[in-house]
C-alpha cells in the first residue's frame, strides 16, 4: 500500500519540476511550447542539449550508485559536481 502512495505523491509533484517540462518538450512541437523564460530566450537546439545533458549525468550517477565496485567513487563524484 505505501509504495502506491509515494508512487502517487512522486507523479503528482511532477507537473511544476522543470526537468520534467523540459524533457516534455522533446515530444512537443515548437509552436506548442508553453510560455516559460527557458522557452521565450533559448534557441530549441540549446534547451534540447542541456536536457540531454542533465539525463546524462543523472544516469551516470544513478549507475555509480549501484556498481559496487566503483560505489567508493560516489561521494567523491558528487563533491566534485
Amino acid at each position: 500500500v505505501l509504495y502506491g502512495v509515494f508512487l502517487f505523491m512522486g507523479l503528482s509533484s511532477l507537473p511544476p519540476v522543470q526537468f520534467w517540462n523540459r524533457i516534455l518538450l522533446f515530444i512537443q512541437q515548437p509552436s506548442k511550447y508553453p510560455s516559460t523564460p527557458y522557452t521565450a530566450y533559448m534557441k530549441q537546439g540549446r534547451i534540447h542539449m542541456y536536457t540531454v545533458m542533465q539525463i546524462f549525468f543523472f544516469g551516470l550517477v544513478f549507475l555509480v550508485q549501484n556498481m559496487e565496485a566503483i560505489a567508493i567513487v560516489f561521494p567523491m563524484m558528487t563533491f566534485l559536481c
